[in-house]
């Protein structure tokens, strides 16, 4: 087996172990919510349905990682807070 070949074996036995124990990750609920609400209030504004990134206290901080996570969890349609947060930790796994 070359070097180049190890590498992607040992990447996707990473991507499946996670994957594996996905529903034994910790979920620290204050900072999701958080940083979801500050993700949701830009992508509102971005989108052209609220002003309120204006006046939202913790407008600074960045939604780089953030945005695309909440953009995932709207386009699956995802309601319940488990589910939110294993596509969460998932995502963040993968990345």
């Amino acid at each position: 087996m070359t070097g180049h070949h190890a590498a992607w074996l040992a990447c996707m036995l990473f991507v499946l172990a996670g994957a594996a124990i996905l529903d034994d990750y910790a979920v620290f609920e204050d900072s999701h919510s958080y940083q979801r609400e500050t993700a949701a209030i830009t992508l509102d504004y971005v989108w052209g349905r609220s002003d309120a990134l204006l006046r939202y206290e913790f407008r600074m901080n960045g939604v780089v990682f953030e945005a695309p996570l909440l953009w995932a969890e709207r386009l699956l349609g995802l309601q319940d807070s488990r589910s939110i947060y294993l596509l969460r930790h998932l995502l963040t796994h993968l990345l």
